[in-house]
């Protein structure tokens, strides 16, 4: 009877230590939207067709431009950077590399979470017929993508890298960021894998 009292003891013991064990692997992520501190690098596209040479300054004027001659009217770029089809990366933005996100480094790309965020975008995200979402990044965009992810988490240690899609009803930056971080050998801790949609 005992020997079957402390086995059931020495189970109960083991299950309740892998509970915790699984409650310490699982401690949502969290996120400060009421802070300036840079938490976020964000990820998105352009929406524009595969193959498409769309330079970055086009996008830099399809932001800043009014609405009656078709621009968004925004006061600024919705990216700090884009990165074109060659692999080349274009500062649409100017910002420091410290930790704080000042008013000035603010840029439009994530609705809600901008004061807490990086936001950089590939040229692309559209296949041919521009009906469906596509992961369209060249060789040259994947590897300098890559190059921009590692570089920021090594200047940011403690920020995430997510993609636009956990954040809002979209497809942008039309794939999977979390695996794509996995792939590109991104340190666990620094994937955001959760959805947060708020629009």
């Amino acid at each position: 009877m005992s020997a079957n009292r402390n086995l059931r003891g020495g189970l109960i013991a083991g299950f309740i230590g892998a509970i915790m064990t699984v409650s310490v692997l699982f401690i949502p992520q969290s996120i400060d939207t009421k802070s300036n501190k840079l938490q976020l690098l964000i990820i998105h596209c352009s929406a524009t067709r595969e193959g498409q040479n769309v330079s970055a300054q086009r996008i830099y004027k399809l932001h800043t431009s009014p609405k009656e001659k078709g621009g968004m009217g925004w006061k600024k770029a919705g990216y700090r950077d884009v990165i074109e089809l060659d692999g080349k990366i274009v500062n649409l933005h100017k910002y420091n590399d410290d930790d704080i996100v000042q008013v000035s480094e603010i840029t439009n790309g994530t609705y809600a979470y901008n004061k807490i965020s990086a936001n950089v975008c590939y040229i692309g995200g559209m296949d041919s017929t521009y009906k469906h979402a596509k992961n369209t990044l060249t060789p040259q965009q994947d590897s300098a993508l890559k190059l921009y992810v590692l570089t920021f988490i090594k200047l940011h240690p403690t920020c995430y890298v997510a993609g636009h899609n956990q954040f809002a009803y979209k497809n942008c930056p039309s794939f999977d960021v979390p695996a794509k971080c996995k792939e590109w050998g991104i340190p666990t801790q620094n994937i955001f894998t959760l959805k947060v949609k708020k629009y």
